[in-house]
């Protein structure tokens, strides 16, 4: 039997992981729509799985596969979340199967990636407000800031130091 801190661990590491996928998705969307609209769905995914999670520690949400919707549903059930978030995670799981497994479609338009986009940045925001979940979110957003910011620091580091040698010389 897993314990209750590594289940914890557990829910804010997929939150983490759906909060990677939104990055990805989003700095891969106008190069790769296709490999951004299943970051998207993966987003979703991981930020349900984590959220029903929080509610019952003994659901096992590997019986989803990968259906946004079905776990949509069940999520909604426990949250009490409105039609309009099943709405959203019906429309990104319209378009996303299809890139995965539907003759491996890579022709996802700029319109239909910014509909994905801002539905699961919906769904994500709805999902991180549940008093359930809200915790375990902040935890993996300082875990997501910190990971960027390793990342980002030499070159960070390089630009403030340019910005101050440039403020220096005048």
């Amino acid at each position: 039997m897993i314990s209750k801190g590594d289940l914890d661990e557990k829910k804010v590491v997929m939150i983490d992981k759906a909060l990677g996928d939104y990055i990805t998705a989003v700095t891969i969307q106008d190069i790769r729509s296709d490999y951004a609209a299943y970051h998207l769905h993966q987003a979703v995914e991981k930020i349900l799985k984590a959220g029903l999670l929080c509610f019952d520690p003994e659901l096992d949400v590997s019986v989803y596969q990968h259906d946004v919707t079905s776990l949509s549903r069940t999520f909604s059930k426990y949250s009490g979340l409105s039609e309009e978030f099943r709405l959203k995670c019906a429309e990104v799981d319209e378009i996303a199967p299809s890139v995965r497994y539907a003759n491996l479609r890579n022709d996802i338009g700029p319109g239909e990636i910014s509909a994905m986009r801002i539905a699961t940045e919906f769904i994500i925001r709805e999902a991180s407000n549940i008093a359930k979940v809200e915790s375990f979110f902040g935890e993996a957003v300082q875990n997501t800031f910190s990971e960027n910011l390793k990342c980002l620091k030499p070159i960070l580091s390089e630009r403030i130091s340019n910005i101050l040698n440039h403020k220096d010389s005048n």
